[in-house]
């Protein structure tokens, strides 16, 4: 999967789509396109990464890996079972499938989770005599199903779990600031990067840190304990 080259989905809060764009575009990421709730890009494994490393106002960087018609379970089932799911997770791996649906014949969600689960242990089970597990909580592999009438857009998340939870915050306090949403107050309010920042509200000091992150060039993902796609099997750790 390393030099394939991906239709990727950088996920951001509703109104911060002309900031993620700017980023993506910073990054050089290619052929970004805004979108509702979001930016597409292209990209191999390198864009992806540096995608998770260093977008400070994106949710998840989600892959795009087939589009299909399902109008049925069964449809469902051979769109999925269709892909190659090996370079993704172990035999002994774990998964955890998410569906959202719209206008769609298929519209019961935990049906959809269902035949997506089934779809993919299932050729493991035939090829290895060996299934994954499910895990709610921390899954190797996070799938997302997007059904639009009748159309299956199958991604898998290679974020894990949200970028806005950095990795420097040893404690919650009450009423937290996102830190995605601090970085982009201080994107757009067109700060310097050099004069004092002064927060009288502070709080647990997210937008201060987030101020702090961007003056010194500091990559928003550098503290994080692990990525989605470091779960991967054949994950390239050397590459990362």
């Amino acid at each position: 999967m390393s030099s394939k080259r991906h239709i990727c989905f950088a996920t951001c809060a509703p109104g911060l789509e002309p900031l993620l764009h700017a980023e993506m575009r910073g990054l050089k990421l290619a052929k970004v396109e805004r979108q509702v709730g979001g930016c597409y890009f292209e990209g191999a494994m390198p864009e992806i990464w540096r995608a998770n490393l260093g977008l400070r106002t994106a949710v998840r960087v989600l892959v795009r890996l087939s589009r299909f018609e399902a109008v049925d379970g069964d449809a469902l089932y051979e769109g999925v079972a269709a892909q190659d799911w090996s370079s993704f997770v172990a035999p002994d791996g774990s998964l955890r499938v998410a569906a959202k649906i719209k206008q769609s014949k298929l519209d019961h969600s935990q049906f959809v989770e269902q035949r997506v689960k089934d779809a993919i242990v299932d050729q493991f089970q035939a090829r290895t005599g060996t299934r994954p597990s499910v895990d709610k909580d921390e899954p190797d592999l996070r799938v997302g199903i997007h059904l639009f009438q009748d159309r299956v857009t199958l991604q898998i998340d290679s974020s894990g779990h949200s970028l806005h939870r950095r990795g420097w915050r040893r404690a919650q306090g009450r009423a937290p600031l996102a830190e995605t949403l601090a970085a982009a107050m201080l994107l757009a309010s067109d700060w310097d990067g050099r004069s004092p920042v002064l927060d009288p509200f502070c709080g647990s000091g997210t937008i201060l840190v987030e101020a702090a992150l961007l003056a010194t060039g500091t990559a928003p993902g550098l503290l994080r304990p692990r990525f989605g796609f470091e779960s991967w099997d054949g994950h390239d750790a050397a590459g990362f």
